[in-house]
């Protein structure tokens, strides 16, 4: 089964990678945590599928521009 693992790096940064891994969530998630500490990262997220995924960084501005909130993104004001 595919997944998008999220893990936080050694230095407190966040990276993600598509992993191949188990149809139990339980072995998967085992298996993505020992693939991440051979890298020195901690996994904190384990979601079924290929997924791309963007971190701030990734955006070019602050978290505090993100209005999470806010899902009515137009691109024509007049429109209702």
């Amino acid at each position: 089964m595919v997944y998008t693992a999220i893990y936080q790096t050694h230095d407190g940064g966040f990276t993600s990678t598509k992993y191949m891994g188990y149809v139990n969530r339980r072995e998967a998630w085992i298996a993505a945590s020992d693939l991440g500490e051979h890298e020195g990262n901690q996994l904190i997220a384990l979601i079924p599928g290929d997924h791309p995924v963007y971190f701030e960084a990734d955006a070019q501005l602050s978290i505090k521009d993100i209005d999470v909130f806010d899902n009515n993104i137009r691109s024509d004001s007049s429109v209702g």
